[in-house]
This record gives C-alpha cells, structure tokens and sequence, in this order.
C-alpha cells in the first residue's frame, strides 16, 4: 500500500440499507486533491466516508464475515490507488472518520476512553474510579 495522499475511487458503488433505502455513486478523489460533498440529508455523504473508512463492507466482505451486524452493506468498489479495498480491514486502509458526535464518556479521562477502546469495555481500574 501506498503512503497517502493516494488515489481514492468509488466505482459504481450501491448501498443498500435495511427497509429499502437505496443509493448510489460513482466518482473520484485524485492525490492531493480537496474534494468536498454536499447534499441533503440521506444523500451519501457519511456513507461514502463510510465506506472508504471500511465501516460499511462490500456485501462480498460481509458474507466472509457471518455474524457480524451489518446496518448496510454495498456493491460495486472502493479503490485505493487503483487497488480494490473493498474487503480490507478498517486500520489497513488509514483512512479515518470522526463522527460530528461524540462517543466518547465525557466524565472519563482521554486516558479512561483509550482504556475503554483497547480493552473492549470498561477496565476494573475505571470501574473501581467511577464506583468511588
């Protein structure tokens, strides 16, 4: 993989979320380029970052991965300089999404929330702080 900026292509990508919801684009970023997305609410925009983030699978991925709960999944492919990533795990496409709200525990530490993330719950030490 290459070091970034690289070449982000969304090649005849459709989503399909439970209920029916449908949609669909086709574009790309180019290296360096500052690309913004506007539209109305339901558009794409945060399922395309979604996407590229590895956050919503290619419904070939998700089928690899029986079990895990999928709010949507999409066909079509993401690329990344050309190479499809479609079915890369999240951390190997470096490419990161932070959401306009917060999921971290505003009474904890950056420290306790770190805790929180990489231990995958609560550390006795944190629950030994917030029971104190």
């Amino acid at each position: 993989m290459n070091d970034f900026p690289a070449r982000l292509r969304f090649a005849q990508v459709q989503v399909k979320y439970p209920g029916g919801h449908e949609l669909g684009f086709d574009f790309t970023v180019e290296p360096g380029e500052f690309f913004g997305v506007l539209g109305a609410s339901g558009s794409g925009k945060t399922t395309a970052i979604k996407i590229a983030a590895g956050l919503i699978r290619s419904r070939i991925a998700a089928r690899a991965q029986v079990g895990l709960p999928l709010d949507a999944t999409h066909d079509g492919s993401f690329l990344i300089d050309d190479v499809d990533a479609s079915s890369w795990e999240p951390a190997c496409r470096q490419i990161g999404l932070i959401s306009q709200h917060s999921n971290l525990y505003p009474h904890l530490t950056v420290r306790q929330n770190l805790e929180i993330v990489a231990t995958g719950g609560l550390s006795t030490r944190v629950l030994q702080k917030l029971a104190a």
